[in-house]
């Protein structure tokens, strides 16, 4: 609570905080299930108690009201989190199924997966899946993009011949902060004419 530069009259202090013990008792429907629980007008009664200051003889009621208030305050943070959480899987599914379609609408056969509790890591095979069409995918299109905003971690790209290709999602976005498509061939390059010249030695 803050502090007035003017004390609050007792009839003014008493009249702040009746109305924020009706903000937090009308409307205020608990239940055992914390999703189904209805808060009252916690905001309202913030507001109200914050008008009555330390000089106030209301204040020490005040200070017992507003502890109620952070309580629910912080169930209220807890319920916001998981519905966002809850939400966030809803859109990986939806993603998922969307990529399923895409490649169902061109005749192609695709496996798709979402695996953990929070489905984050997402399974891909399909039998068009090589070397070069996955480095095209994630270097020259937005599907790690996509697929990060929508809360995954980490993909597996394969097909059915023995090709696998894991990508983190997060660090890939750091990897490639700031480079060009033309860039990330060149360094494509460099890697594999390193990689024969190891091969002969």
């Amino acid at each position: 609570m803050k502090g007035n530069k003017k004390p609050l009259s007792y009839t003014a202090a008493t009249g702040h905080l009746n109305e924020a013990q009706k903000a937090l008792t009308e409307g205020y429907k608990p239940d055992k299930d914390i999703m189904k629980t209805v808060w009252g007008r916690v905001s309202e009664a913030r507001r109200h108690l914050e008008a009555i200051g330390p000089e106030s003889p209301a204040y020490i009621v005040a200070r017992g009201l507003m502890n109620e208030v952070c309580l629910r305050e912080r169930r209220i943070e807890i319920v916001c989190i998981d519905i966002a959480h809850q939400l966030m899987i809803k859109q990986r599914e939806i993603l998922a199924d969307e990529l399923g379609q895409y490649y169902l609408g061109r005749g192609i056969l695709a496996d798709i997966k979402l695996i953990g509790p929070d489905k984050t890591f997402l399974q891909l095979e399909c039998p068009l899946l090589c070397e070069t069409s996955v480095e095209r995918i994630i270097d020259d299109t937005n599907f790690l993009e996509h697929l990060k905003r929508a809360g995954f971690r980490k993909v597996m790209l394969s097909n059915n011949e023995g090709y696998t290709r894991v990508c983190s999602v997060e660090k890939h976005e750091a990897n490639n902060a700031g480079r060009t498509s033309v860039n990330r061939k060149n360094q494509k390059k460099r890697e594999t004419k390193v990689a024969g010249n190891d091969r002969r030695e």
